[in-house]
């Protein structure tokens, strides 16, 4: 209950840090998904705090480690205003896609780090393709480039927390339409490196084609 609380806090702490950011969001061109179609976002670890910036559609439940840091997580995601599902690819991976999808089916969107839960960097992991089709779903990508960040020394994923006040950038890309075949998880990952690289040319000022909506911060 103690880790509960604190990761809570540290929750707390992140909305008030949010206040602080200049959030733009950006999308592909003709990116459209229907009210009614359930959306897996899918993205990098390491990118996930700025990403908390993104308003939502519909309510978004995310999947948590069921380990003492997974505990503190569940907090934190809780004070961001997410629904926590507990498992992992390593520990309860059934369970928690279980628990995932019958969150889709009641309308819930979901958002998948899928490189995780300890890597490699950058490797996608089959979960989020498989929550999708079971929902007739689609996958978003998503990329996030922050002008100012501080790198966490140490973790495997570069986990970047952006500083106060710095311009943060999020790129949706096109939808996914999952499929059962194992290379779908290489183009999931060429996808999301597509969305990290058109969210930091949106930050440089390059912003080519793309669809702007206004994002008030936190």
């Amino acid at each position: 209950m103690l880790r509960l609380l604190l990761g809570f806090a540290l929750g707390l702490i992140v909305r008030l840090l949010r206040l602080t950011w200049r959030v733009e969001v950006r999308a592909a061109p003709g990116l459209d998904t229907p009210e009614r179609q359930r959306v897996v976002y899918v993205f990098w670890h390491g990118a996930q705090l700025g990403l908390t910036a993104l308003p939502l559609r519909a309510p978004t439940s995310v999947l948590v480690s069921r380990s003492k840091d997974g505990t503190l997580q569940h907090g934190a995601m809780r004070a961001l205003g997410l629904h926590v599902v507990r498992g992992s690819s390593s520990n309860g991976a059934a369970s928690g896609l279980k628990g995932l999808v019958r969150r889709m089916r009641d309308g819930h969107d979901t958002a998948f780090a899928v490189d995780g839960p300890r890597g490699p960097c950058g490797s996608a992991k089959p979960g989020a393709m498989s929550a999708a089709r079971l929902v007739a779903g689609v996958c978003v990508p998503l990329g996030c480039a922050v002008e100012r960040a501080y790198v966490v020394p140490g973790t495997w994923d570069e986990f970047r927390i952006p500083l106060p006040f710095s311009r943060v950038i999020i790129w949706l890309g096109s939808s996914l339409s999952p499929e059962p075949h194992a290379e779908l998880a290489f183009g999931l990952g060429a996808a999301i490196d597509e969305a990290e690289r058109r969210a930091a040319l949106a930050l440089l000022g390059a912003t080519g084609d793309v669809e702007e909506r206004a994002c008030p911060p936190g």
